[in-house]
């Protein structure tokens, strides 16, 4: 057993790996493997929670985290949870749902503790999400030859994800890493940064998540903006070669029904049915706010808020919209979603540590500015949605620890293993 233990170590060492090394990506792969699916929030945050606590293990200067210009943004996310917190008690049928709130706070904890303790990962984080959507995508490949329909919702894939719209997230994000890649790196990780940017452009287009596909290009920007002027002509050809690809599969479904809506959305986005139905939802959203403006209704209140608020207002809103949905879950705007549940101290809170984490990836080391992408990417495509609603977004709280754990000073007894 010991010259077990010494063999493996030793292989682990050939790739710039230390045990706890292994151990923590591997658990990284894990989590994103877990979090699309039915899991149960207390295993995740569990999970998370000691993934953070074993890249703490050893760390002297883990109060880097209280650096000028990093510090402010993790109390406003601090001060963002407590909001919540309050909100629910004022609204203790809310409660119930507290869970998820403490599931974001894990995923921010163990982005900063990564990145600040075990800065030499570098980009092994994002190819272990890789990892998880090629896996997943092999194993339905199983299911497809089976004919197996477990895959797919209606016309739209979504492998072993709850949603498409959540596979299509973690896709996007998994692009702008892989594009990335392909661009600054060499010798066989730009051929495996290649080969997987087909696969995954292939997902993320099967999903036929519009808010995904229209933000896509916001994405490329964002990345042309944090590359080096020298990158800059690999991107516009990647970006193109994207343009050429999606296009391409746009105009093969352009006779199915998600595809004429998402040429809708492009051609006419103000008459886009999608559109219209969000303006009763956004409509009675502002109103519950002005009702609570400081404390909020509480986590996910929107659904009892939204019966409560048509029952009393049915007539004029039919008047004033024509038809709207008797039963919404969420907000569908992620600021608005915010002030609906937590009031306008939260909401302004949660602005200011995910606005935090965007100025930490675009100024912080070179390795970590790809994160600007996504983030972007993310902000804007809730603009029309509610994602933080969901479970599977606390991924994107994740990217954002990450970001600004790249941005504090590395950890002493680290920061010369490279």
């Amino acid at each position: 057993m010991p010259r077990f233990r010494e063999t493996i170590a030793a292989r682990l060492a050939a790739f710039g790996l230390s045990p706890l090394d292994a151990l923590l990506f591997l658990g990284v792969c894990a989590f994103f493997f877990f979090l699309p699916l039915r899991t149960d929030a207390t295993a995740t945050i569990v999970a998370m929670t000691v993934f953070g606590i074993a890249a703490v293990r050893g760390c002297a200067a883990f109060r880097s985290l209280l650096a000028p210009g990093v510090g402010i943004y993790l109390l406003a996310f601090a001060l963002f949870i407590l909001a919540v917190l309050a909100a629910s008690l004022s609204h203790p049928a809310t409660l119930s749902k507290f869970p998820r709130v403490v599931l974001w706070g894990c995923c921010v904890f163990a982005g900063v503790a990564l990145s600040v303790c075990v800065p030499e990962h570098g980009s092994r984080y994002f190819w272990a999400l890789f990892a998880s959507l090629a896996g997943s995508f092999a194993v339905a490949a199983v299911f497809w030859g089976y004919d197996n329909p477990a895959i797919w919702h209606d016309e739209r894939l979504k492998l072993f994800a709850i949603h498409p719209s959540r596979l299509g997230l973690y896709a996007a994000v998994c692009l702008f890493f892989l594009i990335y890649r392909a661009i600054v790196a060499s010798g066989y990780e730009r051929l495996l940064a290649l080969a997987g940017t087909a696969l995954v452009f292939y997902i993320l287009f099967s999903t036929n998540t519009r808010g995904n596909l229209l933000m896509l290009p916001l994405g490329l920007l964002c990345l042309g903006a944090a590359l080096p002027r020298r990158y800059l002509k690999q991107l516009g050809m990647a970006a193109l070669l994207c343009a050429v690809l999606g296009g391409s599969v746009l105009w093969m479904k352009s006779e199915s029904f998600v595809g004429r809506r998402l040429i809708s959305a492009v051609t006419n986005p103000l008459a886009d049915p999608t559109f219209q139905s969000r303006l009763p939802i956004w409509h009675v959203g502002w109103e519950t706010f002005k009702t609570a403006p400081l404390l909020g209704r509480g986590h996910q209140s929107y659904l009892a808020e939204h019966s409560r608020y048509v029952a009393e207002h049915g007539a004029a809103m039919r008047e004033r919209f024509g038809q709207y949905e008797p039963e919404v879950k969420q907000a569908h705007n992620i600021i608005l979603g915010r002030l609906v549940e937590t009031g306008a101290p939260g909401t302004l809170a949660f602005l200011l540590f995910y606005c935090g984490a965007v100025a930490a990836a675009w100024r912080g080391p070179a390795k970590n500015r790809w994160l600007l992408a996504p983030l972007v990417f993310y902000l804007a495509m809730n603009m029309f949605d509610d994602g933080l609603f969901r479970l599977n977004d606390a991924f994107i709280l994740f990217v954002a620890g990450t970001a600004l754990g790249g941005f504090c000073p590395p950890a002493p007894e680290r920061s010369g293993r490279e």
